[in-house]
């Protein structure tokens, strides 16, 4: 949940817990975002065990979405070189609908966010993913922008479908050993997501607003 809600001020940071939706309508940044997660490295905690890793996103306004003119677009690749960036999602209509008021008029300077590498590499396509979502808050805002700030509702793990247990499951078992190179690594997860799409599945349904 939202662990410090209640201590969000202008300056500050909000962290809220989210979701990529919409991979699979998005085949370049799906590939990008496995790519990511295959290299990325394993951080120390604090208490000096080895931390799950992590791959980085950030979140930008797409208004001329045709579905959802709040649309929030989550992308992967480095914030400052958008060329280099590829689109793998979109976050729920829940907190686009929030968020992109706010982005709008400078309140939310930036969002950035974090999925867990194991969870790209694991669900399927269709599957959301968690996202740790960091909004930095604008020295500007003012009292009604940090409640409506704190009003952000934080978004659970839903159930997986049988047919997404079933992929994750596939996944797991065909996982190459720790010494695979990255590339027979992504032709799994490749190979995984389109079987699961070409079954029937919810990969075959149409592109959604923006979650």
């Amino acid at each position: 949940g939202l662990g410090a809600r209640l201590a969000v001020v202008a300056g500050g940071q909000l962290d809220v817990c989210s979701k990529l939706v919409g991979r699979h309508f998005h085949a370049r940044g799906a590939e990008a975002l496995l790519t990511a997660a295959t290299a990325a490295p394993c951080a120390e905690s604090a208490t000096g065990a080895e931390a799950s890793a992590k791959v980085a996103l950030y979140v930008r306004r797409e208004p001329d979405n045709r579905h959802d003119p709040n649309a929030l677009l989550v992308l992967v690749g480095a914030a400052g070189l958008p060329d280099e960036a590829s689109s793998c999602g979109h976050l729920p209509r829940e907190h686009a609908r929030v968020f992109a008021p706010l982005i709008d008029r400078g309140v939310v300077a930036s969002l950035t966010a974090e999925a867990a590498a194991a969870d790209v590499l694991e669900l399927p396509g269709s599957a959301p993913l968690m996202l740790a979502l960091k909004a930095q808050v604008s020295c500007l805002a003012t009292s009604a922008d940090l409640e409506a700030l704190e009003r952000v509702p934080p978004l659970s793990s839903a159930p997986l479908s049988a047919a997404q247990e079933s992929a994750k499951r596939a996944a797991a078992l065909s996982r190459p050993s720790a010494g695979a190179t990255p590339g027979k690594r992504r032709a799994v997860q490749r190979s995984l997501l389109v079987n699961f799409g070409a079954s029937g599945g919810p990969l075959a349904a149409g592109p959604p607003a923006s979650g």
